[in-house]
């Protein structure tokens, strides 16, 4: 989304981000909706939430603040391979293609997941606190009632689902507000689902989402500011957002070769060509 921001000027033009992506949210809506809940299993309030919608949007063809990124080397390769151009240069370094990769322990601490199940338990010891000092007779009590409860859960992350509660965190208005997150379905027990995989695209490439909240930041640029905000006296050398394996085009055909013999073609990763949210974004700008 960053890229069409700046290229189509469209901050020049008076848009305001945060209202653009909330028209994407309710055309993807309008237009998708029942494609969405078509290839999704369970139907209730949370399903059709924002970024549910926005990622939809982004693996069809609509820019926006999601990246998708993948849990599976072997699509990172295809997309490496896609649309690979040939070296007529001197530069050695355009001899190679790059797959980039980011650790998943260095984003969950920023994670939707991470931020709501840390709410949570803010929620479970406050609360628990209030009532055993509304309950107890006194300071003895109090204290050997904590005891007791310590540990002990309050809020049942079971009944998340179809509470209205990832509905309510995902709308755009309150996501502007976290420059920098990570989506991703891959540990449904958790209890925090965000309904990502409601396209047979998204199962297809193991989809898993990096939201950037800037409209003309790239991700990295962002991250790095996070970092050194939050460590001041931080070596800049230090920091790295991702990183990448540097790969010959010389090995590409043998590449495309053990790809397709493990099923990894064009048909697998766009089993889905025929849907096409672009319309969205031209909607609206």
């Amino acid at each position: 989304m960053q890229r069409q921001w700046i290229i189509d000027n469209l901050y020049e033009k008076g848009y305001s981000y945060q209202e653009l992506l909330s028209k994407f949210v309710i055309d993807g809506k309008a237009d998708f909706e029942e494609m969405i809940l078509g290839i999704l299993d369970v139907h209730h309030i949370d399903v059709i939430n924002n970024i549910s919608v926005l990622g939809f949007l982004q693996h069809h063809g609509c820019p926006t603040p999601l990246l998708d990124w993948t849990y599976k080397f072997q699509t990172a390769l295809y997309f490496g391979l896609d649309k690979l151009e040939e070296n007529t240069g001197s530069r050695e370094i355009d001899n190679y293609f790059s797959v980039y990769f980011i650790n998943q322990k260095d984003m969950e601490g920023g994670g939707m997941r991470q931020v709501m199940d840390d709410s949570l338990d803010v929620f479970d010891e406050e609360h628990s606190a209030e009532m055993i000092a509304k309950y107890s007779k006194d300071e003895a009590q109090r204290l050997e009632m904590t005891e007791h409860f310590k540990g002990r859960k309050i809020f049942d992350k079971d009944r998340i689902p179809g509470s209205g509660m990832i509905e309510y965190v995902t709308r755009v208005e309150h996501m502007i507000e976290f420059p920098l997150s990570f989506f991703s379905d891959k540990d449904a027990n958790t209890g925090f689902i965000f309904s990502l995989n409601n396209s047979k695209n998204i199962l297809n490439q193991s989809g898993v989402f990096v939201w950037n909240a800037s409209p003309s930041k790239p991700l990295e640029v962002v991250g790095a500011e996070l970092y050194f905000a939050d460590k001041e006296n931080a070596n800049p050398d230090e920091y790295r957002f991702c990183e990448c394996f540097n790969i010959n085009k010389e090995l590409a055909s043998y590449i495309e070769q053990k790809l397709a013999e493990d099923g990894i073609t064009k048909d697998y990763i766009y089993p889905t060509l025929d849907i096409d949210t672009w319309g969205v974004y031209e909607k609206n700008v």
